[in-house]
């Protein structure tokens, strides 16, 4: 499976596997914290039509931190709305 968004809410995937809504998955941070997400979504990518787009949702909110470790993998463009999410879980622990 290959990243395509990660965000406050949960994490859009693109791979061969088709899940099902309802399943669960394990994720690792790029810092190895298992974050629990569930599938919500699963249907076929219509530029490649062997792979499929998978959309999560986190069982729970992240830590900022963790969320803080996919930084490197957002576009430029997505930066301050993903900036703006990390401010958001900082100020929800405080």
């Amino acid at each position: 499976m290959n990243l395509r968004d990660v965000n406050i809410r949960g994490v859009g995937l693109m791979g061969k596997a088709q899940l099902k809504p309802g399943d669960r998955l394990i994720i690792p941070s790029p810092q190895d914290y298992l974050m629990h997400a569930k599938v919500v979504r699963c249907a076929p990518d219509p530029l490649f039509p062997k792979l499929y787009r998978v959309g999560l949702v986190w069982d729970r909110l992240l830590p900022a931190r963790v969320l803080l470790q996919w930084e490197s993998f957002v576009l430029p463009p997505q930066l301050p709305d993903f900036h703006e999410q990390v401010s958001i879980l900082e100020s929800l622990s405080n």
